[in-house]
């Protein structure tokens, strides 16, 4: 009989056992049923332990009296924890219909110790699952509208900045806190239709990163055109004016340089070359980095429009250049006002009407070119020079200084002297003159 309640006893302290080590690993409120059969097995081992008189007879009663306590304990504890999820729970379902809400991160900080034990406590109990999931939910959906909200305030401080910037020039300085905004704006583009904000009213600004170098170019070219351009023409008569002043002022006020001059007036060219002119001007910046053209300046002579093909600066020398794409030979004296070039005709041309050899008579390009330099003369006083230049599979047979094939003509700038003088202001006032086809 003794053995018998022995073996009892063995079997209920097992079981006790495997309960606290259970309790150990997760969190589990202990339900009604299981708590009476777990205070019948601890009623029979005290019971039992008075029975056995032994040396382990009090560590067996302190071990069921404290596991007896830590039930008890376990379960009030849980309890609240039920009460606390279920009104964080409640709240949260709140916040899922206004994921908006700034209050967010105070609503989470009255939670904050309650989350903390959700994160690293195992639980057996539903409603603290949900709790924790209901955690992970709303944090996501801050996580994201908070993405939104950062990547909204950066649209509406890039928006002020555009607006700020409608007459100013954008300077480095300008372009790189712009290009700060850029993630912002990669957000909402990203988001689509999802994007938490309205962005309608701020479609300029939307549009303006689409392209920010295009549109930064774009915005510097209106301010200098208005600055610039226009100040120009408006007041190049008045006595006092004077051009290298006034853009050593847009220098000093609105942090430009020659620089962005060039990419101006680089923009602001006519474009309608012929095939020998891009020549030119292809095998001329190969061989002379520093060197500028203007192609095609178009210069208003009274009621005339006067073309000059291309007009080089180099070395501190101003060339105007009178191109020609002419084949075979070149024939005309300095002092006549026509020239004429003599070439023998393909089967095509012969088409046309044209004899085996024909003949095209031109304008003396010389005599032009003196003209043309006499109305430059006019505009920015300098010893200009002029050039008239062909294929070189012509045959020139004419008098008088500067005929050169092009081969002989990129000879001759190779051997010039470099004059060490500065022409960018002449550059500028012929560009300011200049009719843009």
């Amino acid at each position: 009989m003794r053995l018998l309640l022995y073996i009892r006893l063995r079997i209920n302290l097992l079981y006790l056992r495997g309960v606290e080590k259970k309790f150990d690993k997760t969190m589990t409120k202990v339900s009604e049923q299981k708590l009476n059969r777990i205070n019948e097995s601890l009623n029979f081992v005290n019971q039992s332990i008075k029975r056995f008189q032994s040396l382990y007879s009090d560590v067996y009663k302190t071990w069921a009296t404290q596991f007896e306590e830590k039930i008890t304990k376990r379960n009030e504890l849980i309890k609240d924890r039920l009460e606390l999820a279920n009104r964080f729970i409640e709240s949260v379902e709140q916040f899922k219909k206004n994921p908006q809400s700034m209050s967010y991160l105070v609503f989470i900080k009255q939670y904050s110790d309650f989350i903390e034990v959700l994160k690293t406590t195992k639980y057996g109990d539903v409603t603290l699952k949900t709790a924790l999931k209901s955690y992970q939910q709303i944090s996501s959906f801050h996580a994201i509208w908070t993405r939104d909200y950062n990547a909204f305030q950066g649209l509406v401080g890039a928006s002020q900045i555009i607006d700020e910037m409608k007459d100013m020039f954008i300077t480095g300085d300008t372009y790189r806190r712009l290009l700060s905004y850029q993630t912002h704006i990669n957000h909402i583009k990203k988001m689509g239709t999802d994007f938490s904000y309205q962005t309608a009213p701020y479609e300029r600004a939307l549009l303006f990163f689409t392209d920010i170098a295009a549109y930064a170019v774009a915005q510097n070219a209106k301010f200098i055109y208005k600055h610039l351009y226009q100040y120009y023409h408006d007041h190049k008569q008045d006595t006092d004016f004077k051009l290298e002043n006034h853009i050593q002022y847009l220098f000093n006020t609105h942090q430009m340089d020659h620089m962005d001059l060039k990419l101006y007036f680089d923009g602001a060219q006519n474009q309608n070359m012929t095939a020998f002119e891009i020549r030119i001007i292809t095998q001329v910046l190969s061989r002379h980095k520093e060197a500028k053209f203007i192609q095609n300046l178009y210069i208003k002579d009274g009621d005339k429009k006067i073309k000059m093909d291309l007009v080089l600066f180099i070395k501190g020398h101003i060339y105007l250049l009178n191109c020609h794409d002419y084949k075979g030979s070149i024939t005309g004296l300095a002092i006549t006002d026509t020239w004429q070039n003599t070439f023998l005709t393909t089967p095509k041309d012969q088409d046309q009407n044209f004899d085996k050899s024909s003949s095209l008579n031109f304008p003396n390009p010389l005599k032009e070119n003196l003209k043309h330099i006499e109305l430059l003369k006019q505009i920015y006083p300098f010893e200009y020079e002029g050039f008239a230049l062909f294929n070189d599979e012509a045959e020139i047979k004419t008098t008088g200084r500067g005929t050169y094939l092009e081969r002989e003509f990129l000879l001759y700038l190779d051997n010039i002297e470099d004059k060490k003088m500065d022409t960018r202001l002449a550059y500028y006032t012929l560009m300011l003159e200049n009719i843009v086809e």
